[in-house]
């Protein structure tokens, strides 16, 4: 697993929106709008800027994020004050069981080798409620751009995420599948179209990016060559 003081490194940084996290925000105002008029409690593993999370507290539901590093977590608070943000480790986070009606995070679970992969899912099945929601995202292994964007940055020494897996769909599903209770309802890919802004630099500005972004509706079977997978799970009843 990447270290706190790594994660501490690159939150450091002045970092740009990527391609990709505007498709994820996108589409979690999407599932946050879905849950009302009710109002649900929902936590980020992983919160890292706190963009995410925020999200969710913008439309009134309770919002907690959590996350290893240090310089990440004081950041977000000072950037979302309706946020609770706490440091700690997945393995020991300070919530009770079936506490959660949504918990969800991007870019998490690849940096534990196996079956710490698995466990880390488990850690976050305790404190989500029956009948909850977990939506776990990660980098996809069959995606041509990212796979060849990572090994460049590897060989040349650049590579700021210490380990991190490969993923594929099939992988992905049998993550899930060993954790007792989980049931996966849905996957799909997000950011199909290769990248024009990372976290460390932009192409082209944002408004045009946006634009070229949603032509990517008219993709089928898109977890099979975009930069992510998502998989939305529910835990039984």
């Amino acid at each position: 697993m990447t270290s706190s003081g790594q994660w501490d490194a690159v939150w450091k940084k002045e970092r740009c929106v990527s391609d990709y996290v505007l498709r994820w925000y996108d589409y979690l105002e999407g599932l946050s709008k879905s849950f009302l008029p009710s109002k649900k409690k929902v936590l980020e593993t992983g919160s890292g800027s706190g963009g995410g999370i925020a999200i969710f507290a913008k439309y009134g539901h309770e919002a907690f994020g959590l996350d290893i590093s240090p310089v990440a977590v004081e950041k977000a608070s000072g950037m979302y004050k309706d946020v609770n943000f706490t440091c700690k480790d997945l393995f020991d986070m300070p919530y009770e069981d079936n506490s959660f009606d949504v918990l969800f995070n991007s870019g998490l679970i690849e940096h534990f080798e196996y079956p710490s992969n698995v466990e880390a899912v488990k850690a976050m099945s305790r404190v989500v409620k029956p009948g909850g929601k977990i939506i776990i995202s990660v980098p996809n292994k069959l995606c041509p751009w990212y796979m060849a964007g990572k090994k460049l940055l590897i060989a040349t020494g650049k590579w700021p995420y210490g380990f991190e897996d490969d993923y594929s769909p099939a992988l992905l599903r049998s993550c899930v599948k060993e954790v007792p209770g989980l049931k996966l309802e849905r996957m799909f890919g997000l950011q199909a179209l290769p990248m024009l802004a990372l976290p460390e630099f932009e192409l082209i500005p944002l408004k045009y990016r946006k634009a070229i972004a949603s032509l990517e509706k008219f993709l089928p079977l898109k977890e099979y060559y975009s930069y992510a997978i998502v998989a939305e799970c529910v835990k039984e009843r």
